[in-house]
This record gives C-alpha cells, structure tokens and sequence, in this order.
C-alpha cells in the first residue's frame, strides 16, 4: 500500500459525546486529544489533562497496586477494561506477570462477596474552570432528568 494513502487513512467515529464513553474500543479515556475532544463533544466530560497510553497505564498501575485483595485487583481491572480495552491490555502487556493469576482466577476462584456496593460508576460530567465559557453547553448536554415517585 502506498504510503501517502496509511498516513491519510482515517476511522471514521459515527458516535460522539458519553455515547462514544461508552464504547470501550473506542474510548482512549484521557488520551483524546483537546482537538478530538472538542471534535467529539467531549468537553466537560473527561479530566481536563491529556495523558499518553504510557500515563495513563502508569497511573492505572500506582492504583492497582493500592489495592490489598485480589478480588479489588480483579474487579479494578475488570472495570478499566468495560471502559477502556487499549489501557486494559497495554497495562496488562506491562505488568502480564503480576496480573495473570488476578485475571484468570481472582482470589482462587472465590466469587466476589457484595459485588455491587464494589462497583464504581464513571461520573457525568467533569467541569474545569479552565473551560468556563462552555461550561453551560456542557452542563446542558450532560444533564439527566431522574423521576421519582
């Protein structure tokens, strides 16, 4: 293949703001660019600083190492790799020693106790007083109506 056309080549992404989030193929989580954020409609709903796959699996790694049990360690790896599949397998790809037997068999095969009061859910927006001016169109588009009886 001609080498003009790979550097050209481009995915094209018919997804945009949390619905993209939610696709863990396709969510680089900190690593979008402000160019692919603004792009994208991802203001307001990531960490203002952006991290190369290297960063991110380094501060993936000191906070997998905070964890004491195996079944934290299995479910904090679990729950990157719903969100983001680069991060989990280039952190894995690091550290694949030190993660194997938490992967394929948490805690020796022990179900996980109370699963859900474990679980985390990723917040709904994230405001930086960096980006006040689109601070109202971020809080519009992020906003949820919750009923209750």
């Amino acid at each position: 293949m001609d080498n003009k056309l790979k550097k050209h080549r481009s995915l094209y992404i018919p997804y945009a703001g949390p619905v993209l989030l939610e696709f863990p193929l396709l969510n680089k989580g900190s690593a979008f660019s402000m160019e692919e954020r603004s792009s994208f409609n991802l203001l307001g709903l990531l960490p203002e600083v952006v991290e190369t796959i290297e960063e991110q699996a380094e501060r993936a790694w000191i906070q997998y190492q905070g964890f004491k049990t195996e079944i934290d360690k299995h479910i904090y790896l679990r729950n990157i790799q719903d969100t983001n599949e680069t991060l989990f397998y280039r952190l894995v790809q690091n550290h694949l020693e030190e993660m194997m037997p938490v992967i394929y068999t948490p805690n020796g095969g022990v179900p996980p106790v109370n699963a859900s009061q474990r679980s985390t859910v990723a917040p709904v927006a994230s405001l930086s007083l960096i980006r006040t001016a689109t601070t109202w169109t971020i809080f519009c588009r992020t906003c949820r109506t919750t009923i209750s009886k």
